[in-house]
C-alpha cells in the first residue's frame, strides 16, 4: 500500500490525507492556501511544537496559554490551547488518540462538528465551532480552529458560578433551557453533548459548542 493516500468527501468540502503508521491530516479544503508543503503543511508543524508546550510559553514565535484541561474517560487528560503565532489565533484541542478510537473520533471529528452546525442551524444563541484542521498519530489527536474569546468560559463552570446568584437566575434558568434544547438535538447523534464541551460567550450570550464525537450507525437513535 503506498502513502500518502488523499481522498475527499462531505461534497468536496474536507480533504483527508493518510500517510501511513497511524499518521492522518483532515482539514477544510478551503485552507489550502495555507499549506505550504503538500503532506504536512504549516498547522501541523504548529501542533507538532504545541504538543512540547505547556501551560503558558513562549518559543520559536509561538505563544501558547492553556485554556482548559479535562480527564478523559481513559484517566488521560485533554488540553485545550489558546495559540498565537504572529497576528493569528488559534483553538488547539489535544486529545490521547486512544481515547478518540474507542469512540470512533480523531481528526475526522472536525466533520462531525459541520454535522452538529447543521443540525443546529436558526437555534439563536448557539454556535458549532469549526475545526479547520485535524491530525492524529498513534499517540494525539490535535484539532484547530480560529480562536474564539467565548472559548474562556466554560459553561459548566459558568453556571456552577452563577447558580446561586440571586441576580443571575433568570440567566440560569435561559442556560439550562437552552442546553436541554441542545441536548434534545444532537445526543441522538453525538457522544459528549454536555456542558463540559460547550462555553459561555458572556458578551453575546452565546453558547458555542467545542467537543464532539459522532456515534457510529448503531448507536444512532
Amino acid at each position: 500500500m503506498s502513502f500518502p493516500k488523499r481522498r475527499e468527501f462531505d461534497g468536496g468540502k474536507y480533504v483527508e490525507v493518510e500517510f501511513g503508521r497511524g499518521k492522518k491530516l483532515v482539514r477544510n479544503a478551503e485552507i489550502g492556501h495555507l499549506l505550504t508543503r503538500p503532506n504536512r503543511g504549516i498547522f501541523v508543524e504548529l501542533i507538532d511544537r504545541a504538543a512540547k508546550l505547556s501551560g503558558e510559553q513562549e518559543k520559536n514565535g509561538m505563544k501558547m496559554e492553556m485554556v482548559g484541561r479535562k480527564i478523559g474517560s481513559s484517566g488521560r487528560s485533554r488540553y485545550y490551547y489558546r495559540m498565537q503565532l504572529e497576528d493569528n489565533i488559534y483553538f488547539v484541542k489535544r486529545t490521547p488518540t486512544k481515547e478518540l478510537q474507542d469512540f470512533g473520533g480523531g481528526a475526522g471529528e472536525i466533520t462531525a462538528m459541520s454535522e452538529a452546525g447543521k443540525l443546529l442551524e436558526g437555534i439563536s444563541g448557539v454556535s458549532v465551532l469549526e475545526y479547520h484542521v485535524g491530525f492524529e498519530d498513534n499517540y494525539e489527536t490535535f484539532l484547530v480552529s480560529r480562536w474564539d474569546d467565548g472559548l474562556r468560559e466554560n459553561l459548566e463552570d459558568y453556571m456552577g458560578r452563577i447558580r446561586l446568584l440571586p441576580d443571575k437566575q433568570a440567566e440560569y434558568e435561559y442556560l439550562i433551557q437552552k442546553k436541554d434544547e441542545i441536548v434534545r438535538i444532537l445526543r441522538p447523534h453525538f457522544y459528549d453533548v454536555d456542558t463540559h464541551n460547550m462555553a459561555y460567550d458572556t458578551k453575546y450570550n452565546k453558547i458555542i459548542i467545542f467537543d464532539l464525537i459522532k456515534k457510529p450507525a448503531k448507536d444512532a437513535n
